[in-house]
C-alpha cells in the first residue's frame, strides 16, 4: 500500500465524527456492533468505507467495535482482499481478539 494511503488514513481516522456512519468503523461504534463494508457499499451507505477500500486495493472489510461495561473503548477494523461472513475464520478470529480486549 502507499505511504500516501497509509498516512491520509491515519489523518482522516485520528479523530472522525460519530455522525459518519458512511464509515464502516463508525457506523460499528454507533450501533454496537460488527459492520462489513464492500467496495460497492455506496448502494449500502457506506460510501466513506468504499472509497478507502480502493484505495488500499481491499475488497471488504469488517470492523468490530470493543465494549467495556456497555461503552464502546474500541474498534477493531481489518480489510482484505477476500469476502468473508460470520462463519469465516476471519471474522471468528476477529471476534474473539476484540473478546480477549474488551
Amino acid at each position: 500500500m502507499p505511504v500516501e494511503v497509509q498516512s491520509g488514513f491515519l489523518d482522516v481516522m485520528r479523530r472522525v465524527s460519530m455522525s459518519r456512519v458512511e464509515l464502516g468503523c463508525v457506523r460499528a461504534a454507533v450501533e454496537m456492533q460488527p459492520v462489513i463494508a464492500r467496495v460497492d457499499a455506496a448502494q449500502q451507505g457506506m460510501s466513506g468505507s468504499a472509497s478507502w477500500l480502493t484505495r488500499f486495493e481491499a475488497g471488504q472489510s469488517l470492523a468490530i467495535p470493543m465494549l467495556q461495561n456497555g461503552d464502546v473503548i474500541g474498534v477493531l477494523a481489518i480489510a482484505t482482499a477476500e469476502q468473508f461472513d460470520e462463519s469465516s475464520d476471519v471474522w471468528q478470529s476477529m471476534r474473539r481478539m476484540v473478546a480477549a480486549i474488551s
